[in-house]
């Protein structure tokens, strides 16, 4: 469900970005970056929601499941709750609250950063379109996210500068943080089954 649910979620911001601002409008306002806000903190929102859900749903499997005879001995009163929050904790929240700091440090870095430098490398939409790519990409699939969002911005920026007259410009990241996001969530699903991300994983 969370797979599903990450990407209608990026698929909402993808449309909004094409939206609210064409590629031949560059110009940002407060209403937009709002949206964005609003889109970011939402779907915090929603993926815990769905964690809280599935941890209430795995409480009940072992409470009333047909393995209820040996795996009530998981819950209170033959077992301290404990036990079932870290459980909880560790399967349906720690991917995110882990994906969520780094979310929430990036956003912190690109707004000290570009407010010094006068705002030259990113729209004030990309505080949150990046924040929330980095969120819903997970742990640990925002190191695949990283790599894949540097090969496509060198990528773009080869190609601007082989075929058209813009020489010496870079592909800016505005258009590359949702569908890379897109990208790599569907591909984790492959991914998943490499050694190097099950050794990676929480």
């Amino acid at each position: 469900m969370v797979f599903y649910l990450s990407l209608t979620i990026l698929i909402l911001a993808l449309g909004a970005q094409l939206t609210l601002r064409s590629f031949g409008n560059r110009s940002t306002n407060n209403k937009s970056v709002r949206i964005y806000e609003w889109i970011f903190y939402g779907a915090i929102i929603l993926i815990f929601a769905n964690s809280f859900y599935l941890s209430y749903s795995q409480y009940k499997i072992w409470k009333y499941g047909p393995l209820s005879e040996f795996t009530k001995f998981f819950l209170p009163p033959h077992q301290s709750i404990n036990y079932f929050i870290g459980y909880s904790l560790f399967n349906f929240f720690a991917t995110y609250l882990v994906s969520l700091v780094f979310a929430f440090l990036f956003l912190k870095a690109v707004k000290y950063y570009n407010k010094k430098f006068e705002e030259k490398f990113f729209y004030p939409e990309e505080y949150y379109l990046g924040a929330l790519a980095i969120f819903l990409s997970g742990f640990p699939g925002i190191f695949i996210y990283i790599i894949f969002l540097f090969l496509a911005s060198a990528l773009g920026s080869l190609i601007l500068n082989k075929f058209s007259t813009l020489k010496g410009e870079r592909v800016s990241f505005y258009y590359l943080w949702i569908p890379v996001a897109i990208f790599v969530i569907i591909i984790s699903r492959y991914l998943q089954q490499l050694p190097i991300w099950q050794l990676l994983k929480l």
